[in-house]
């Protein structure tokens, strides 16, 4: 029912570019909420993943994830989500 930037992009790191990425640590809580009226799921997760001891890993993951936030979790392009247009920009590191 939604896409998984971080998943996305370890899967690409992982099988991909043969990158191991490390479980994150037992004590993190990686639940994704809803997302809130108006907000997507990239801005979501940058405000999720941007203290320094998540951003050692995320840093490889999110920006590939992002740059395939233009397809749904079922791969159907889309240009919008929750209202705002889709921001697909990435980078590989």
């Amino acid at each position: 029912e939604r896409t998984s930037p971080v998943n996305r992009g370890r899967f690409v790191q992982e099988r991909l570019f043969c990158t191991h990425i490390p479980d994150p640590p037992g004590d993190v809580d990686t639940s994704i909420p809803e997302l809130a009226p108006g907000s997507t799921r990239r801005q979501q997760l940058e405000a999720k993943t941007a203290a320094p001891t998540c951003a050692a890993c995320h840093g490889l993951l999110n920006g590939i994830g992002f740059g395939l936030e233009s397809l749904d979790a079922i791969g159907r392009f889309r240009t919008d989500e929750n209202g705002v247009p889709i921001d697909a920009s990435g980078e590989i590191k």
